[in-house]
């Protein structure tokens, strides 16, 4: 129990593995971290990032991994989505496969071989 401000009362635990769990209670604001189960409702893992994607040639669809900065407890869903001014003109289409608990596969697919950010989210 910890509560150093003098408004919140704080709960953690962190084991002798990666995981930790800690749940922070302040005036009209609660947090949950880490994975965590409150009366049956696993609260969400969710990351985040971008990645850039250079075409190996033109109308070609071209692969790059990406590993997720902390493994998921399972296969999350991944949604990409391409940064782009030209979308269904130069950029044909991304996309996701391959997904695990550690990483996936983002690909892009366009009419020249322009460097393409690829935006991601992963929610398990």
């Amino acid at each position: 129990v910890r509560g150093t401000d003098g408004l919140s009362i704080g709960l953690g635990w962190t084991g002798g593995d990666d995981y930790e769990t800690s749940l922070d209670v302040r005036p009209k604001n609660v947090s949950i971290r880490g994975e965590t189960k409150v009366q049956g409702f696993r609260v969400p893992q969710v990351q985040r990032g971008n990645v850039t994607i250079t075409p190996s040639a033109p109308n070609t669809p071209t692969a790059k991994l990406v590993t997720f900065p902390k493994e998921f407890y399972g296969t999350p869903i991944v949604t990409v989505s391409a940064r782009s001014s030209v979308p269904g003109t130069a950029v044909l289409g991304v996309s996701t496969n391959e997904a695990t608990s550690t990483s996936f596969n983002a690909w892009v697919t366009r009419t020249n071989i322009t460097d393409t950010i690829v935006n991601w989210i992963a929610v398990y």
